[in-house]
C-alpha cells in the first residue's frame, strides 16, 4: 500500500540504562523538510531527555498502551490484535492510536552501535506504514590498499536499511540512497536546511 505522509516523522527506540532490566521507551521526532541539521539534532535530543526524565515516573502513552496489553490475557489480546491489524489495513485505526505507536512513521532508527553491537538488519513490521528500518552499528576501523601501494586507515560508522521493495521502483530507491549518500559524505549541505537539490 502506498501512504502520503503529511509529516516527517521517525520512530527511535531509547534506553534509560545499559542493563537487560534497564527501562525503555520510544520517540517520535517529526521534522520539517526544511529542518537544518541543528534543527534535527535539536528536536531529537529534547524528546529523548524528556523520555529519559519521564522513565523516572509516568512513561509515554505507547509505554502505558503496552503495559494495558501485558495484563489482558493471551487468547483476549490475540483477537484485539487482529482487529487492531484489520482497522489498520482498511486505514479506520483511530488517530490517538496512530499517534502514540511506533508503526506510523516513515523509518524507524535502531542505533545497536551504542551497546556495542556490529550493524544489523532489522525486519520490518506488517503492521502501521513503516517502510523503512534503519540500523547504526558501532563505529569500525577499516584498511585500504592504495594503488601505490601504501595503506590508509579510516573509521567508519556502518550503517544498513531494511526497505519495503513494494512502495516504489528500485529508481526511485537508487536515488533516494544516492542523495542520502551524498548527504552523509558532506553534511555541510544540510547545515543550513535541505533544499531539495
Amino acid at each position: 500500500r502506498i501512504y502520503q505522509r503529511d509529516k516527517v516523522r521517525i520512530s527511535m527506540m531509547i534506553k534509560k540504562e545499559l542493563k537487560v532490566s534497564g527501562k525503555e521507551s520510544t520517540i517520535y521526532p517529526i521534522f520539517e523538510p526544511s529542518d537544518s541539521l541543528a534543527q534535527i539534532v535539536e528536536k531529537t535530543n529534547r524528546l529523548a531527555e524528556e523520555a529519559m526524565a519521564q522513565m523516572d515516573g509516568n512513561s509515554n502513552s505507547f509505554d502505558n498502551l503496552t503495559d494495558v496489553f501485558y495484563r489482558i490475557p493471551p487468547f483476549i489480546l490475540r483477537s484485539a490484535i487482529r482487529f487492531l491489524m484489520w482497522l489498520d489495513r482498511y486505514g479506520h485505526l483511530p488517530k490517538a492510536l496512530v499517534d502514540m505507536q511506533p508503526f506510523h512513521s516513515g523509518f524507524f532508527v535502531t542505533n545497536v552501535g551504542s551497546i556495542g553491537l556490529p550493524v544489523i538488519y532489522h525486519h520490518l513490521y506488517e503492521f502501521g506504514t513503516t517502510s523503512m528500518f534503519v540500523s547504526i552499528g558501532r563505529k569500525e576501523t577499516r584498511r585500504e590498499l592504495m594503488k601505490d601501494g601504501s595503506v590508509r586507515t579510516f573509521r567508519l560508522l556502518p550503517l544498513r536499511a531494511v526497505v519495503d521493495d513494494r512502495i516504489c521502483d528500485g529508481y526511485t530507491y537508487a536515488c533516494a540512497f544516492k542523495t542520502i549518500r551524498r548527504c552523509l559524505m558532506h553534511p555541510e549541505i544540510l547545515l543550513e536546511g535541505w533544499n531539495g537539490k
